[in-house]
Order: structure tokens, then sequence, then C-alpha cells
């Protein structure tokens, strides 16, 4: 006899989506570390090998963003010089200038290098350390981690954007987890704080997280509108 329920399937990118969102709201409730680690390294591992059957890599993806923001910067003059540390793409940013003001390149996503794979691979083998000392303890039952490993923020904001790179779109979770990074670091190429960030920036970090937890069910409720 059948069941009268029916099955519910999730795809890859819908499970690295939701674990994306979890890792989002754990963080900002400020739970431990090391299991918001558990969740997002899962999430970014699907985000990177989605990327990868596509022919996409993390670092090539990186490098292309950053020329873009950097050439939108100075195609809307908020800079009219590079920073001696982009001096070996330089050229690439000019180009990338010259193809904003023609049209041809409209946002970040128009910007595509081919992956070195060498580099991929040795990126990944260094990100993997924390989430592979989670797994295999009938291999090294003595290993430790140093806390400061566990870079989460840095990782949750690396797979947002694999998100955005593979789907060009973010859920309310991400929108406002980009807006907090905004808000606590540097400006950085191609950034101008907007109202939201000025008013995180204003608070302090508790306040701050709980504004986000606040944000992300206002944007849910609209969205469910």
């Amino acid at each position: 006899m059948q069941s009268s329920e029916s099955e519910v399937y999730v795809t890859k990118i819908a499970a690295a989506q939701r674990q994306i969102d979890a890792a989002i709201r754990m963080s900002l409730s400020g739970e431990d570390e090391l299991a918001i680690h558990t969740v997002i390294a899962a999430a970014y591992s699907i985000i990177r090998d989605l990327k990868s059957k596509r022919g996409r890599g993390e670092i090539a993806d990186g490098v292309a963003r950053g020329c873009y923001a950097f050439a939108l910067d100075l195609v809307e003059s908020r800079r009219t010089a590079l920073p001696p540390e982009v001096e070996p793409v330089a050229e690439i940013i000019f180009h990338i200038a010259d193809q904003i003001r023609a049209g041809k390149v409209k946002d970040a996503a128009d910007v595509k290098f081919s992956p070195d794979w060498r580099f991929e691979k040795l990126h990944r083998v260094t990100e993997n350390r924390p989430a592979n000392f989670l797994k295999h303890a009938d291999l090294d039952d003595s290993a430790t981690l140093a806390q400061n490993e566990l870079t989460n923020d840095w990782l949750i904001a690396r797979a947002c954007m694999g998100y955005d790179d593979l789907m060009h779109a973010m859920t309310p979770e991400m929108f406002v987890f980009g807006q907090l990074w905004f808000a606590e670091t540097d400006d950085g190429p191609g950034q101008l704080p907007n109202e939201l960030v000025v008013r995180l920036r204003s608070a302090d970090r508790l306040e701050r997280r709980r504004m986000c937890l606040q944000l992300i069910e206002e944007l849910k409720d609209e969205k469910a509108c």
C-alpha cells in the first residue's frame, strides 16, 4: 500500500542554500563556532563542487569579482588610480572598465576567468583543514584544531558569493549577512555604504546581530505576502 504522503526531494543547490541560511542564523544568534562550521563547511563544499562541474573555480571567480569592482570604481570615478597590490592585473582591470563603458559588461557575472585547477585544488586543501578535522577520527584521534582556524564569517561570505554565482539570486539571510559583512569591514572596491550599512555601523556588535535577525524575518514576511 502506498503512503498518501508524497515524497519530498531536495536538490544539491537547495540543500546548500538551506545550510547557508541556517549557518547565518546560527552565527547571528551567537551559537557555537564549531557547530556553525560543520554546517557552513558542508554547504560550501557543495557550492564548490557544483561550480567545478560547470568549469568554474573559486579563486578565478574571486579574482573576476575583484577586478570588476575595481573597474567599476574607475568608471564611476570613485578612484582615479589603482592600488599597488593589484598592479599585476591592472591591464585586465582597465580593459574591463572599457567594456563597462561600452555596455558590454553590465555586472560581475559578465567577467569570467579560466581556473588554474592546480591552484584551485591547493586552495581547497587549505580551506578544508578545519572540516577534515571533524571527520576521520579513526585515522587521527589525537589531532587538535586551533579555534582561530574556524573563520566562519569568511566561509559564509564565500558560500554566499558562490551561491550567487550559480543562482544569480540571494536569500534574505544571504542579503542581510552581506550587509553585515560590509558594515564590519573596511569599504572595498565597488562599495558605497547604504542606509542599512550606516545604521549597522552605528550599533554595537550584539545590537547589529539583533537588527539583522529582525530584518531577515521582515524580508521573509514581505516575500510571503
